[in-house]
């Protein structure tokens, strides 16, 4: 191992040494051979003038690169590339939010920083070609050697690294060393939300070129004066045609040429119309296919084509949970369909820029991409445990990293400045604002007109720079809606538009407002869309389950918060799916409920023959329906549900709920009529009363539940529970068919419905309330049937809420042999406060409630 690897530690800077200058993506074709295709894209594999170096290579592990010394050392593993090494059992899964993995001491990382030493041989018959190595995505940064000779080091994950090895390599077997760092200088700017994954995590090829060949260009539609034109710029020092249908023109270096377009056809997301243009030489082709589309604001509002467009948005992390970040093209197909499917016609790319066929499949697609560049600092803004948001400021402005700022910046844009679907550049994310930007950003606006987005401008303390010109959209996250009309609506000064870059957290039970803030955004011209976070719930198959934060041995976790998106690791939907799905199709009020009462009749229907009471417990331990005791678990009354996800930020009230007990304050019994009063209290302080009226007749029984809030904070639920034998199923009529609360039923029918009971807990990894069902007028399970005075929520689960608020995976759930049943007065919406606002008061449990239960036994 030459010794200038370690005394000069290129991994405590972030300079790219011997790397290719940024360009756009492109794969080469000979010019004797037929472009190929695969999903609609140019598949590259069919290339003639590419060598696939992706497979096999051989591996070798070290805890530190300390313990490195020959680059000739045998590699006893072998190891599949594309791929993250954590997927083989190396290293170590960790899964962190905001902190960084290590101690922070910027640009310095710990010493003990493992190694992966990849190793890949190749035959090559060297003549008068030139070599140039790709690497499209190495985490987090790595030596490169051929033949045993130094050629260069590479850091920024998410972009491409190349090389030219013409030099270096030799006819015959060459053989390809690669040495992956775990961290760098670079990784405080790579802070992102997800699991930390290592290696060489995307595609890795030669290109077989000429010396002289076509090196870079810019491909651009152009509107003025109400035509259409394409406009190729030759960006390299060769002269190339252009060949447009059967319209051929000779590119000079550094010169442009256009392309008057008839009958003209735009590219929007609903008709995605792209033109095919063929750049060449004498010794090879590349196909580029370009959309006419114009993007600009006027007046704050955002158009494309001429015509204003609401960004109906997802973000996604390229997340796989047999892959890890190293997502196939066949998986990103998959997500690409999906969110199409429900109606969603934007992606930001959170937090970097994705695989390079990801923006052609946007572009033949028609998805509109808010392109994010590989930065996030969100760790910076932690000082002594606390927030410190004035810290976060200097780092960004500290020049400590403003040429590599900068470097991430234009590898962004340069890679994908061809693409159509890439309406808006970001500059990255929770990063504060300041120097580290500005020349980045300079670049873009001075080469591209369309707009750049950033919302961490909105965490500035010195807001002397918030209303940059650098920055062309106003952006936030999570804001209330009444901080949208506050803080931006009637802010004179700011005359950019809205953008909603993260909304309606979807972790676990959530997505409970997001119809209001559409309602806002389609009232609000300025305001041009939002991106729910996330697409899909992160979690990496180890032992042939699914386990996310907290279930490996890490020094530090964020537990399931990785597990917060629209769709499961598996891309199954949730009711957040369904219901985002409506709202973006259009619907933002639900189905008007067709509740009605049914008429109480006792013909056909069992005898209730007894009940008995446990005064000290204010609970009904025996129903007794014609002689035999239905109930399995007590009839008491329930104040609490199973935490979702949204629950679990109040931790301090949380505890109080869950300390809070029922105090029997009064006992009436009569010949039919058993009155009980209670007080909900933790230690002296009483936060709710409530009166439970049991009433028997012949062959039913009425439970009346009335309550009053008396201190904050206020259940989530108010209502009994009980449980019968274990039942297949039930049916009732409300909304439906998947659950529904009263915050989210967008997506729902009203209608009568029947669902087993096995499958009623949605697909939370993470088990949680779930289930429940809104506005209800009647319910039956087994030989029971319920009707009520008012509509009412229920719930039915095979599990009891003790069990489901305890369980860290639906896998580690028992079955209880038993139907535990909740009859609500009332259910608290469900929101997204994991990482959004506070539950809106109107979809919180009233002040007080009141409701009557009619239940009777049929005779099956």
């Amino acid at each position: 191992m030459p010794s200038h690897l370690f005394q000069n530690k290129e991994y405590e800077s972030t300079k790219r040494v011997n790397t290719l200058p940024f360009r756009s993506s492109y794969i080469p074709f000979s010019i004797h051979q037929d472009f190929e295709f695969i999903h609609r894209i140019i598949d590259k594999n069919k290339s003639k003038l590419l060598i696939d170096l992706n497979g096999t290579w051989e591996f070798k592990e070290h805890k530190s690169l300390n313990s490195m010394s020959d680059i000739s050392e045998p590699l006893p593993d072998s190891i599949e590339v594309p791929g993250c090494v954590q997927m083989f059992g190396y290293d170590y899964f960790q899964y962190t939010n905001i902190l960084y993995p290590f101690p922070f001491n910027p640009p310095f990382v710990p010493e003990d920083n493992p190694l992966f030493h990849y190793r890949k041989r190749i035959k090559l018959s060297p003549k008068d070609d030139s070599y140039f190595l790709n690497f499209e995505g190495v985490d987090s940064a790595f030596y490169l050697y051929v033949n045993g000779t130094f050629v260069g080091f590479s850091q920024i994950t998410h972009s491409r690294s190349e090389f030219d090895i013409t030099p270096f390599v030799i006819p015959g077997e060459n053989v390809i060393d690669v040495l992956v760092l775990k961290w760098c200088a670079s990784s405080y700017l790579e802070d992102q939300d997800k699991f930390r994954f290592s290696g060489i995590i995307r595609d890795v090829y030669i290109l077989k070129r000429k010396h002289t060949h076509i090196r870079d260009y810019k491909i651009e539609p152009i509107y003025k004066y109400g035509k259409w034109s394409i406009v190729v710029t030759n960006l390299c020092e060769e002269s190339f045609s252009c060949i447009l249908g059967k319209k051929v023109k000779i590119a000079l270096p550094g010169r442009k040429v256009s392309f008057d377009i008839d009958h003209p056809k735009t590219w929007t997301a609903e008709n995605p119309y792209l033109y095919s243009i063929i750049l060449q030489d004498e010794n090879e082709k590349i196909l580029e296919r370009i959309g006419l589309r114009r993007v600009e604001i006027k007046d704050g509002i955002f158009f494309l084509n001429g015509k204003p467009i609401k960004l109906k948005g997802v973000n996604r992390h390229e997340s796989s949970p047999f892959h890890g970040s190293a997502v196939t093209l066949d998986e990103t197909v998959q997500d690409l369909k999906l969110i199409k499917s429900i109606k969603a016609n934007a992606i930001r790319t959170s937090h970097y820029p994705d695989r390079y066929e990801f923006y052609e499949l946007c572009d033949v697609m028609g998805i509109y991409v808010l392109d994010e560049a590989d930065i996030e600092t969100h760790g910076a803004n932690i000082k002594d445990d606390k927030w410190d948001f004035a810290a976060w400021q200097q780092f960004a402005d500290s020049r400590l990293y403003d040429d590599a700022g900068y470097d991430r910046l234009v590898s962004l844009y340069e890679r994908d400045k061809n693409r159509t679907c890439v309406i808006i550049f970001s500059l990255g994310n929770e990063s504060s604002y300041g120097k580290m930007f500005h020349a980045g950003a300079d670049y873009i606006h001075a080469h591209d007109n369309r707009p750049i987005h950033y919302e961490g401008i909105h965490n500035l303390v010195d807001r002397s720079d918030y209303y940059t010109s650098r920055i062309d959209i106003c952006s936030r996250m999570y804001p209330t809606l009444e901080s949208i009309k506050h803080d931006y609506l009637e802010d004179e000064q700011e005359k950019r538009p809205l953008l909603l870059c993260e909304y309606t957290h979807a972790m676990g039970n959530s997505c409970g407002d997001a119809a209001d803030y559409w309602k806002l955004i389609s009232e609000q011209p300025r305001i041009i869309g939002a991106f729910v976070w996330e697409w899909c719930d992160h979690a990496v198959i180890v032992d042939g389950k699914l386990k996310y934060g907290s279930d490996f041995p890490e020094h530090y976790n964020d537990g399931n918060f990785c597990v917060d998106g629209l769709v499961t690791p598996y891309r199954q939907f949730k009711s957040s799916t369904k219901e985002i799905a409506a709202i973006y199709g259009g619907k933002l009020s639900p189905d008007e409920p067709k509740y009605h009462k049914r008429p109480i009749l006792e013909k056909g229907y069992l005898p209730i023959t007894n009940c008995r009471f446990d005064d000290e417990n204010g609970t009904m331990v025996g129903l007794y329906v014609a002689g035999r005791n239905i109930l399995k678990e007590p009839l008491t009354l329930c104040h609490l549900r199973a935490p979702i996800d949204n629950d679990v930020p109040d931790r301090e009230d949380q505890q109080k709920r869950k300390q809070m007990n029922w105090t029997v304050t009064n006992v009436d019994h009569q010949q039919r009529k058993h009155e009980f009063e209670y007080a909900l209290k933790e230690s002296d302080v009483t936060y709710l009363t409530a009166k439970l009226c049991v009433e028997i007749y012949e062959r039913r029984i009425e439970i009346s539940v009335s309550y009053r809030v008396v201190e904050e904070p206020r259940p989530y639920r108010l209502g009994i529970q009980f449980a019968l034998v274990k039942h297949r199923e039930f049916i009732y009529e409300g909304y439906g068919p998947d659950e529904s609360y009263i915050d989210k039923h967008i997506h729902s029918q009203y209608g009568k419905f029947k669902v087993k009971v096995s499958d009623n807990l949605d697909n939370y990894l993470k088990p949680q309330e779930s289930g429940s069902r809104y506005c209800v007028s009647f319910m039956e399970i087994g030989s029971m049937k319920v009707d009520a005075d008012d509509p009412f929520s229920f719930n039915v689960q095979p599990y009891s809420i003790d069990q489901l608020s305890t369980a860290m995976h639906d896998y580690d759930l028992q079955e209880e042999g038993k139907s535990f049943i909740n009859l609500d007065v009332a259910m608290a919406g469900v929101g997204s406060h994991a990482c959004g606002p506070v539950l809106a008061n109107e979809y919180q449990i009233r002040d007080e409630g009141h409701n009557r239960f009619i239940l009777r036994f049929k005779n099956k």
